[in-house]
């Protein structure tokens, strides 16, 4: 495990190095650069001033050494990802704001962070308390952008909109800020979509901001960060996001003008769980009436055998299938739990069949999927024992008391040993592609399970009346 997750770091990090590139960002007007990937001044540092992440006390106000984080091995750890805001953090560069300055914001952060606080960023001024720090947005749990503002400079109101979105590349998603101090219009913008709203709060504050604070959040890393003291064109902002790209894909990708935050306000209070389309509520409602169904037919029956006619595999599959969309490739939609569930449940007790004359001699359900399970092991034990190997007596002396011990030593054949590893692997991943599979077509094949069955069960109850009728 610890192989497969150096693996899976090793490569992200590959990817994330070759595809920010933090000197291809505009020059003009920067005050402020982060990127790990450049170590020349220390993996934490501002490119522009040369200074120091420090960590912020929010009660006193004052600047610390930011805690000290080892590397841990191959490009692992914080030291070539970013910096994990377990604490309150910022470089200790002024802003030189004033009340018509432009500004625009790079943020790029851990796209599956479990943040329940406001944040990652606040525009603040040293010193002063929480109630006057300014949060441009706000990043939390399930992929949630959160927005305070009016959709025009004409409304009265302000609303609040919540957006969910997309991940990118790496697990990383990046985020453009941009704000009018003058007429306090911010444009928010990502690879997928973009929001406009305004906010003049910022030009209310009895002092400007004048520094930019890290706020504490739970498994939030922040990955890359720019701040420039004008407002980036579209083109400029493409380029970072399409630039390293083919022209096709750069074409397919355009990024989109932002639209006011009212309509996100209603399309967000309008969902009942974010991320939730109506296929899926269609599947999930489609597959709970199949489970009631299950339960109303063995009702019926209830003095006839059942027995257990599903793939332990497809189970299996399931499962996996479950942890790895969303535990690797991060599906985090809201309580998509549910879904996977009543999948999971409905192909299970669909695959129970009437069997009055005892034919199917397969285990129960969950004795099934631990037989296979067990099944999976034995073979491997064979596999392991099957392998080549040379017995060695060896003699271990102890240098300080000249104790002599023999001890045997198992040395397997190298070569086979290789053979099956490679083997092992390629079965693995031909079982996350099956497991994959099965995640998005378990509906498809419970529903063809459902009604296989019970043509079987026809036929199964008829071989049954023949039977009684041929012993009279």
């Amino acid at each position: 495990m610890k192989l497969l997750r150096l693996l899976f770091v090793t490569v992200l990090s590959i990817f994330a190095a070759n595809n920010v590139q933090a000197d291809d960002l505009p020059k003009s007007g920067l005050v402020m650069q982060f990127a790990p990937f450049d170590s020349k001044y220390g993996p934490f540092h501002d490119r522009i001033s040369h200074k120091q992440l420090q960590a912020y006390d929010r009660a006193t106000g004052e600047l610390s050494d930011a805690p000290k984080r080892e590397k841990e091995g191959l490009m692992g750890g914080d030291y070539d990802w970013g910096f994990k805001l377990d604490s309150c953090q910022m470089f200790d560069t002024d802003l030189k704001l004033n009340r018509n300055s432009k500004m625009t914001i790079l943020v790029r952060f851990l796209s599956n962070n479990d943040a329940t606080t406001r944040g990652p960023i606040a525009l603040i001024r040293s010193g002063q308390p929480d109630s006057l720090w300014y949060f441009p947005i706000s990043v939390e749990k399930n992929r949630m952008i959160y927005m305070e503002g009016k959709p025009t400079p004409e409304d009265s109101a302000m609303v609040r909109s919540r957006w969910h979105y997309e991940i990118e590349g790496g697990m990383m998603s990046a985020i453009f800020i941009q704000i009018d101090m003058k007429t306090g219009r911010h444009e928010i913008y990502m690879r997928d979509s973009a929001s406009v709203f305004y906010n003049d709060r910022l030009a209310q504050l009895p002092e400007l901001p004048n520094r930019i604070l890290f706020t504490q959040q739970e498994n939030v890393l922040i990955n890359e960060f720019a701040v420039w003291n004008r407002h980036l064109t579209l083109a400029e902002m493409q380029n970072y996001y399409t630039g390293s790209s083919s022209k096709e894909y750069a074409a397919k990708h355009q990024m989109k003008e932002p639209v006011p935050i009212v309509g996100n306000i209603e399309e967000a209070s309008g969902v009942m769980m974010h991320g939730w389309s109506w296929m899926r509520w269609g599947w999930t409602i489609g597959m709970a009436v199949l489970i009631i169904l299950c339960g109303f037919r063995r009702f019926r029956n209830i003095n006839v055998h059942y027995s257990f006619s599903g793939s332990p595999l497809i189970i299996l599959a399931g499962l996996f299938g479950t942890w790895y969309m969303q535990g690797v490739k991060d599906f985090d939609v809201e309580y998509l739990w549910i879904f996977n569930t009543v999948q999971l449940l409905a192909y299970y007790f669909v695959s129970f069949r009437a069997d009055p004359l005892y034919t199917i001699r397969n285990a129960g359900g969950v004795g099934s999927v631990i037989n296979y399970v067990g099944g999976l092991f034995a073979m491997l034990g064979e596999i392991l024992d099957s392998i080549p190997h040379t017995i060695w007596e060896v003699t271990y002396v102890n240098r300080n008391t000249g104790e002599k011990k023999k001890k045997i030593e198992r040395h397997n054949n190298i070569i086979i040993s290789i053979f099956w590893i490679i083997v092992i692997v390629v079965v693995i991943w031909l079982f996350i592609i099956l497991s994959e599979i099965i995640y998005q077509v378990l509906p498809l094949i419970t529903v063809y399970k459902f009604i296989a069955n019970y043509f079987k069960e026809r036929k199964a109850f008829r071989e049954a009346e023949e039977a009684k009728g041929t012993m009279r």
